[in-house]
């Protein structure tokens, strides 16, 4: 499968970087630092299982 961005898609892209940092940056509040180190690390587990998958499919 082939997605292609449209000009469309091209000229909104600039205005998505800011936006995206802000909402990124939003995502964190409330949570306590051990709770940020538990999903850093769950996360990492999930892309490794990705990768893994990506080396080993099932299909």
């Amino acid at each position: 499968m082939v997605i292609e961005v449209t000009p469309e898609g091209e000229a909104l892209a600039p205005r998505l970087a800011p936006v995206f940092g802000r909402t990124v940056s939003r995502l964190p509040a409330g949570f306590a630092e051990p709770e940020l180190r538990q999903l850093t690390g769950m996360l990492h587990r999930m892309l490794d299982n990705l990768r893994e998958s990506r080396e080993n499919p099932v299909d």
